[in-house]
């Protein structure tokens, strides 16, 4: 059974990409500071910062590491959470692993899922990426998906809904037969819908065949009547 598992199984890591979509929106905020700071420099030649005074020199130098304190553990920590992120298809559910040191891993059966959306922002359409997320309803986050970094979203959404159909329709097929006093009365109420159906039938029938009927009496009489005419005109004149 392991073994079996093991070969449905279809493991994905998401795209490296997703570490320059992170790390774009402090990168715009840093290329404003730079460009400020350039500024400065070309326009004075020294820059006074309270009691003391500083060179061009001394701003490109503190820019420089102000730019490499904050990004270089930034763009660490943003490796480090896409080197831990990956999700796995199972045979019955989609298995999300994350966490750099808290290890977190969120399991979704196929037929618990709801809603299967995807989204990007500004940075994510920069790099073709997307956000695929998954909602069952229960408002629970343990059991809520969220896969970033997704280049063939729609690729991902087809294959999670197929799944999910494939999976709802397994499990139908499986209360059909494992249920069988229900099986006798959905044919039960098949039966006595069908016979509704002739019932209405044959009521339509008789209704039409009540009418024909008395049309063919009516024009019978009206016939009768007209001959009884004609026989009495001929008496009449002979009167005469």
């Amino acid at each position: 059974m392991a073994g079996n598992e093991e070969k449905s199984m279809v493991s994905f890591c998401i795209d490296s990409n997703v570490r320059l979509a992170w790390l774009a929106p402090f990168a715009v905020v840093f290329a404003l500071i730079w460009i400020l700071g350039i500024v400065a420099v070309l326009s004075f030649p020294t820059i006074v910062i309270g009691d003391s005074e500083m060179t061009r020199t001394g701003l490109i130098g503190t820019l420089l590491g102000l730019t490499a304190l904050v990004l270089g553990p930034v763009f660490a920590f943003y490796h480090m959470t896409y080197a831990t992120y990956s999700y796995e298809l199972h045979k019955d559910a989609i298995v999300i692993r994350k966490g750099i040191v808290a290890k977190h891993r969120v399991v979704i059966p196929y037929e618990k899922m709801v809603n299967i959306n995807s989204e990007r922002g500004v940075f994510e359409s920069l790099f073709g990426l997307s956000t695929v997320k998954i909602d069952t309803g229960t408002g629970k986050e343990m059991l809520e998906g969220s896969i970033p970094g997704v280049r063939n979203r729609e690729q991902l959404v087809s294959e999670l809904l197929s799944r999910k159909q494939k999976k709802n329709a397994a499990k139908e097929e499986a209360t059909k037969v494992d249920n069988p006093q229900a099986n006798q009365i959905n044919l039960l109420k098949e039966i006595l819908e069908e016979m509704k159906q002739l019932r209405i039938l044959l009521s339509e029938k008789k209704t039409k065949k009540s009418f024909d009927e008395m049309s063919e009496m009516h024009e019978h009489e009206a016939f009768i009547g007209s001959s009884d005419a004609e026989e009495e005109r001929p008496i009449n004149r002979r009167r005469k």
